[in-house]
């Protein structure tokens, strides 16, 4: 009955616990006193068919009394996992769902170590900074403000791929 519940869903797969290879996978919401955990999932697989299944029976669990009475999030926070967002969308369709900002850098960060893309060693800090500078902007106006410094900058007329 935490109306955060209601809100906003943080659910990050764990995988590889223990020699069985379980994951953990629990749904967090922010409280009064930091994370409520509203449930968690054991799994000893990570497939959407797998993860629906869990997650239908986390919704059996916690009933029509669940996420403050909404039967649903508003939206769930997630980490770059194609099986578990699937899983989510099919079991409540009406959630909005994001990549959480960790997940979202850890994927920019890992795009620029990437040989394949071109990026040298001495330019990833560089393009990381422009990106952290426009993921933290804390308004549009300061959100474009960046966005224009990083198209002014020679970097981005050097790495196309990257500025795309």
């Amino acid at each position: 009955m935490l109306r955060e519940a209601g809100e906003i869903v943080f659910v990050d797969g764990t995988t590889c616990i223990d020699q069985l290879n379980t994951s953990l996978i629990p749904f967090l919401c922010a409280g009064p006193a930091g994370a409520a955990p509203l449930a968690l999932l054991f799994t000893s697989s990570v497939d959407e068919v797998s993860l629906k299944k869990g997650f239908d029976m986390v919704k059996r669990a916690v009933g029509e009394k669940a996420f403050y009475g909404k039967q649903s999030p508003e939206t769930f926070m997630t980490d770059n996992c194609n099986a578990l967002k699937g899983a989510l969308a099919v079991t409540w369709p009406a959630a909005r769902q994001f990549l959480c900002i960790f997940h979202f850098l850890q994927q920019v960060w890992r795009w620029l170590l990437d040989l394949k893309h071109g990026i040298r060693k001495e330019d990833r800090q560089e393009l990381m900074a422009s990106v952290k500078c426009l993921v933290y902007a804390s308004s549009k106006d300061d959100f474009f403000k960046a966005w224009q410094k990083f198209k002014d900058n020679p970097l981005s007329q050097t790495y196309t791929n990257f500025s795309r």
